[in-house]
């Protein structure tokens, strides 16, 4: 069925967007919200949330950008929204919601640039993939700025081509700003940037290139004074984690932006994230063909990701599905317009199996299992813990425990690895998953280990442990 519909029509030009009754976007509006409303209201902040979090609370504007600068791999933007609204008495936790208002209006800019190709029926297909795919539902519940830098992607191209479509100093200003607040959201914004310069470049006339070319180099200039910023965090190696280039893992873009993990068997294991890579290639070859905003959406579904690739394989470590979220509206609305161009059978064949991948993304993202940080830390509270009492941790990452902890128990500790040394501790707790146990004492501590991992106070711990210094830390789990 949802083939048959979505192969009714391709040829729907700019008006088609104005005659559309508003009852779709607020339906899709409200989707988008609905999936994301769980996640916000009952998941602890983890390991990055936390990070957002100690910025946003930072006491003045300079040392939030400091904050920044020092910790994150991002431009400030975000954080500076953030921090403006606590000023204003809202809590970082309250700030987390925003995400659900940028997941709504990146659902109704999604149908409002997918009406410019499509039928109503596939407009409404393809916004269903931001509405509830697993990186945009996990990104709009969290306090990280994925989900504005998925929407500014979006409203960069409705601007773009309103600027082109007639290059008034209102849309033009427009456009400027959209650029401004992306280039200062997230770095690869800078990539769908390129791609609009150059859709730019060679399908329009010269009378309107000038201006709108004008107005996409006057966007850039608020990001100019955070270059130098920019250096210092690439020489952090924020991105260290993400590793060495994998051919599978950059094949596999697509297929995460809208599943959690790769199906299991045998077969579909890359069966199936290559035939998404494929149907996105696919559509987007077709479309680049036609001009206006067909081409647009073809290059802002393909070339990023394959840039990002190509980067990734060059050596700098800075691919990951989340930095090429902005992608995924444009691919969606590409693959949506593929079954127009097929037979019957086959558009709904195509239909069918988005339909059956979207649903598959979004139940395992739900049976995901999350860590309740905020429970454990009231736990440890509970059975009496103090900075001079270690937490042995087993089958936990030490950093996904170790932030939140932070951020959750009372005055907020700084936390290190410990070592232990020969004698023995008179508390101890131990946290396996989101059980925590309080050790007998005297309490001898366990060795350090893959699996198993001391967390002490680095300031007021025990005698029994040798808490490492950051550095000390990142040769030892680095």
């Amino acid at each position: 069925m949802l083939g048959a519909f979505i192969s009714r029509g391709l040829s729907v030009d700019a008006a088609a967007e104005a005659d559309a009754r508003p009852w779709p976007v607020v339906a899709l509006a409200a989707a988008a919200i609905a999936a994301r409303v769980p996640g916000a209201i009952r998941d602890s902040f983890w390991q990055d949330e936390v990070a957002s979090a100690r910025i946003i609370v930072q006491p003045t504007f300079l040392d939030m950008l400091h904050r920044v600068e020092a910790t994150e791999a991002t431009p400030p933007l975000w954080y500076a929204l953030g921090w403006a609204l606590h000023q204003l008495g809202l809590s970082p936790y309250g700030y987390r919601f925003g995400g659900l208002l940028f997941a709504a209006l990146l659902a109704g800019t999604t149908f409002a640039l997918a009406r410019r190709l499509l039928e109503p029926a596939p407009a409404a297909a393809a916004t269903l993939v931001v509405a509830f795919g697993y990186q945009f539902v996990f990104h709009g519940r969290e306090l990280r700025a994925y989900e504005l830098y998925a929407l500014l992607a979006v409203l960069f191209a409705l601007a773009l081509l309103r600027a082109v479509e007639r290059p008034e100093r209102r849309r033009l200003v427009a456009l400027a700003a959209v650029v401004a607040a992306g280039c200062l959201t997230n770095y690869f914004f800078l990539l769908f940037l390129a791609c609009g310069a150059l859709w730019l470049g060679v399908g329009e006339s010269r009378t309107r290139r000038r201006p709108v070319g004008l107005a996409l180099l006057v966007g850039l200039v608020p990001f100019l004074p955070w270059l130098p910023a920019a250096r210092a965090q690439y020489g952090h190696d924020h991105f260290l984690f993400i590793g060495p280039f994998s051919g599978a893992r950059a094949f596999s873009a697509y297929w995460l932006l809208v599943a959690r993990i790769d199906p299991t068997t045998p077969v579909l294991h890359r069966l199936a994230p290559y035939g998404v890579l494929a149907a996105v290639l696919a559509a987007a070859a077709l479309l680049v063909r036609r001009a206006g905003p067909a081409r647009l959406v073809a290059m802002l579904a393909a070339l990023p990701v394959l840039v990002a690739a190509a980067v990734w394989a060059a050596g700098p470590e800075v691919f990951d599905p989340r930095n090429v979220l902005g992608a995924g509206p444009f691919a969606a609305i590409a693959v949506a317009a593929l079954p127009a161009r097929a037979p019957l059978p086959v558009g709904v064949a195509i239909g069918t199996a988005a339909l059956a991948l979207l649903a598959y993304g979004y139940a395992t993202a739900g049976a995901a299992p999350t860590t309740d940080y905020q429970a454990i830390a009231q736990r440890l509270v509970e059975e009496g813990w103090t900075p001079r009492a270690p937490i042995v941790l087993y089958h936990g990452n030490f950093f996904a425990f170790r932030g939140p902890l932070e951020w959750y128990l009372p005055g907020g500790p700084d936390l290190t690895l410990g070592i232990p040394r020969r004698s023995t501790c008179g508390a101890g707790y131990a946290v396996r998953g989101t059980r925590v146990v309080r050790l007998v004492p005297p309490v001898r501590l366990p060795r350090e280990s893959r699996s198993t991992h001391v967390l002490t106070a680095a300031v007021g711990h025990a005698s029994c442990v040798r808490p490492l210094t950051e550095v000390q830390l990142a040769r030892a789990l680095g």
